[in-house]
């Protein structure tokens, strides 16, 4: 949440560079944080971290091949 404030405060420019996909992955994570809070199903607890980590490498990866 902190990296998206500072994200805000650098400018325009900076927040373009990285697009919406960018502002998604901070409530994407907040979801599946609380979902995991409130659920006590392992398979669940396992599949959170599995869905994130993919979500994180997926825009780790569009960002690189996009920026120039």
């Amino acid at each position: 949440m902190f990296d998206s404030i500072d994200t805000l405060i650098k400018g325009t420019e900076h927040w373009e560079r990285f697009g919406p996909d960018y502002f998604l992955q901070v409530p994407f994570g907040l979801v599946l944080c609380a979902l995991g809070i409130w659920s006590a199903n392992r398979r669940l607890h396992v599949a959170i971290p599995a869905l994130h980590i993919g979500y994180q490498l997926y825009w780790i990866i569009k960002v690189f091949n996009t920026m120039t």
